[in-house]
């Protein structure tokens, strides 16, 4: 669906939203105002992709635009951390306490190798090196990246 099919939307169910709030019917309400906030998201997300500004559906009203700049804020910035194309399998170190796992995302200049420590088991996000031309190669260089870490904890 077109971005502006689901700005419409949002501003359909916004519409439906206010109508239930006059009636006091506030179950209703508050649904109509749930799906408003999610179809605004969806537009934001297509926007982004379409390389499209805020439509004017949505712009007179706070929290449609709010979530709508929230939802185009993450796509961009999916996008700019690429798609995640492989993935090694998780290495502990000597002590156990921390484990790594080598991976290569694809952005838009080539293959990026990457590497996520986690210590404890905890969150981590990956870092990634330069681009490379070929999905080998990045592989290659991402198992490189997580040897050498692992060479230095001996």
């Amino acid at each position: 669906m077109c971005f502006l099919s689901h700005a419409l939307e949002a501003r359909t169910q916004w519409a439906l939203h206010r109508i239930a709030l006059i009636a006091g019917n506030f179950d209703a309400a508050g649904d109509y105002l749930t799906e408003a906030q999610i179809s605004a998201m969806d537009s934001g997300i297509a926007a982004f992709h379409a390389d499209a500004e805020l439509p004017h559906l949505l712009a007179d009203v706070p929290v449609l635009t709010a979530e709508w700049n929230n939802a185009w804020d993450v796509a961009a910035e999916d996008h700019a951390r690429g798609a995640t194309v492989w993935i090694g399998t998780w290495s502990s170190d000597l002590d156990g306490l921390r484990e790594t796992r080598a991976s290569v995302v694809k952005r838009t200049k080539g293959f990026c190798p990457g590497l996520e420590v986690s210590y404890q088991g905890g969150d981590c996000e990956p870092s990634y090196g330069d681009a490379l031309p070929t999905l080998e190669e990045a592989i290659s260089a991402a198992e490189k990246r997580e040897s050498d870490w692992h060479l230095t904890d001996v």
